[in-house]
């Protein structure tokens, strides 16, 4: 869990910023699987709780998964991290 949080501290600190800095560009987070991307999610949540619905995970485990991945494409829709 703090080598996730060190990731998300990196990402969220030094990520590419947009809307004048005010949020990070869209990002992908790559995880092992689909129990590694809920703990990268839970592990956000909690650093970040002012951000939510910021990151979602977006795996094959999701029923409308193609739904999401529009979602997520569209620049002005959140989430703006998917995992």
């Amino acid at each position: 869990m703090d080598t996730i949080r060190q990731v998300l501290d990196v990402v969220m600190t030094n990520g590419l910023k947009i809307d004048y800095g005010q949020k990070i560009g869209k990002t992908i987070i790559f995880a092992k699987n689909h129990k590694h991307a809920e703990q990268i999610l839970a592990v956000f949540q909690k650093e970040y709780p002012h951000l939510p619905d910021y990151a979602k995970v977006i795996d094959n485990y999701l029923s409308y998964a193609q739904s999401a991945i529009d979602e997520f494409s569209d620049s002005k829709k959140i989430p703006q991290i998917a995992i």
